[in-house]
């Protein structure tokens, strides 16, 4: 955010005496101003330039205040940006419209100097609080991360590491079988660092609130089946080289369930690789889906030794590492974590119930379309 003195606010007013007296205003505070007729004339403005904060009055000709107000919200890129509504005369439309869009800072004409320089003063301030919180969650959660990832990164590197050496060792006979072995090896080692990288970034896009703007500018209606074949489909590998068998029971009617497609995607990923990962070899996961009247139900049915009543209350808190006899391990402890706010962003409801010895289930409720 800008400081007060050269931030960018736009001022949208069709009256020409009214834009003038307040363009005057605020540009002897030190503010840089921009003008617009209507709320069109106002978007062009917003796509060519930075802007910092938009004065609108309600009422006018073409596109008003409050369609400009919906425009703004509908853009990921614009919608926490501040706004402040001048008017003279509210209908009753205008108001409801106004409280359902969360509208809550009107200035009454003819407008005071001094309001106006304070609410500007006020949202601006509260704008740059929100950013440099935001900023400053990034930056923890990137320490954090990194903390945890060095940890994460040793394990697959040593492996690839110290299986190269012997394969470049000329002294060591290795028969194709074992070289076919040593290359399993070499991969998987990949494939879990790709996993930990993966979730590493993720988690920087959920955290900034990317995900949250991604979501609200991609929702739409999908097939939860065909989203999660796709998913067994690419888990396929993996779930073969722990011998784990994916076994499906779809719902008599495919639900059409309201999400992100990515992030329902990355959701259904996250569960079908811990579904994996926290079975035993030569076991089976079950996947079923339910269809109520306004929700679908996802369960995934793990056998195996299930989560441990100290791990259970922690199964989503990031870096939170589910250990399990086998040794084999969730990449960095932000599989479940992105998964939960994944959910959550969604609209949807992702939990976990598990009994030591009895296997582990894991339960998504989604919004029917």
């Amino acid at each position: 955010m800008n400081q007060s003195n050269i931030s960018t606010i736009v001022v949208v007013e069709d009256e020409e005496s009214t834009r003038l007296s307040i363009m005057n205003i605020l540009r002897n505070e030190g503010y840089n101003v921009m003008a617009a007729e209507e709320g069109s004339d106002a978007l062009r403005i917003l796509k060519n330039s930075k802007v910092d904060l938009i004065v609108s009055d309600i009422q006018m000709p073409g596109m008003d205040g409050i369609a400009l107000y919906e425009k703004v919200q509908q853009d990921p890129k614009l919608r926490h940006m501040p706004f402040i509504f001048l008017t003279s005369m509210m209908t009753q439309e205008h108001k409801m419209r106004g409280k359902e869009l969360g509208v809550d800072d009107y200035l009454t004409k003819p407008i005071d100097r001094d309001v106006l320089l304070a609410s500007i003063r006020g949202k601006l301030k509260r704008a740059a609080g929100i950013e440099a919180s935001r900023a400053a969650e990034i930056e923890e959660l990137k320490k954090e991360v990194l903390r945890s990832l060095t940890d994460e990164v040793k394990i697959p590197v040593n492996i690839i590491r110290n299986i190269s050496a012997l394969l470049l060792d000329k002294g060591i006979a290795v028969s194709p079988q074992q070289l076919t072995d040593l290359l399993k090896s070499i991969k998987a080692g990949g494939d879990r660092l790709q996993r930990g990288l993966n979730d590493f970034i993720l988690s920087l896009q959920v955290e900034s609130g990317a995900m949250r703007d991604q979501y609200e500018s991609e929702k739409s209606q999908h097939d939860l089946s065909g989203v999660l074949n796709q998913i067994i489909s690419q888990s396929a590998s993996y779930a073969n080289s722990k011998k784990v068998q994916v076994v499906v029971t779809p719902a008599l009617k495919s639900p059409s369930v309201t999400a992100s497609k990515k992030q329902l995607e990355q959701l259904l990923e996250r569960l079908v690789y811990t579904a994996v990962a926290l079975s035993n070899s030569s076991s089976r996961v079950e996947i079923s889906t339910e269809v109520g009247d306004r929700q679908a139900m996802l369960a995934v049915k793990i056998s195996g030794t299930g989560i441990s009543k100290s791990d259970l209350p922690k199964v989503f808190e990031k870096f939170h590492t589910i250990r399990q006899p086998s040794e084999d391990e969730l990449p960095i402890g932000l599989s479940l974590y992105n998964a939960k706010r994944l959910a959550e962003i969604n609209k949807c409801d992702l939990t976990c119930v598990s009994q030591p010895g009895a296997g582990t289930t894991f339960t998504v409720v989604l919004p029917l379309s």
